[in-house]
């Protein structure tokens, strides 16, 4: 009987967690280029990151930093995320749509 309770456990746990995934999209934030001198472009994404999402999802929600060429990041973001970071932050949002890149 316990296994079975924790079976359920575990299953209604994975279904919960598959539709907050649901509703996150990918987006590339755009921040120009790199600043001069010592900058940690990992550490300030997740910074920016932490003020838009859930600080404990911050660093799941961070998918790659940008940089080499230009000064980005790519995450997972609700749209309430998205338009917060666009607002907050002032920076070119697009999102990844299969292979096409669409401006949000």
């Amino acid at each position: 009987m316990m296994k079975m309770m924790n079976v359920l456990l575990i299953i209604s746990l994975v279904v919960v967690i598959s539709a907050i995934d649901e509703d996150r999209k990918v987006f590339i934030a755009y921040m120009g280029f790199l600043p001069e001198g010592e900058y940690s472009p990992s550490l300030h994404h997740y910074e920016i990151l932490k003020n838009v999402t859930n600080p404990r999802f911050a660093r799941k929600s961070l998918i790659r930093s940008y940089q080499r060429s230009f000064n980005g990041f790519s995450a997972y973001l609700s749209q309430e995320e998205q338009q917060k970071l666009a607002g907050k932050f002032q920076m070119h949002l697009y999102i990844c749509l299969q292979k096409n890149l669409l401006k949000s």
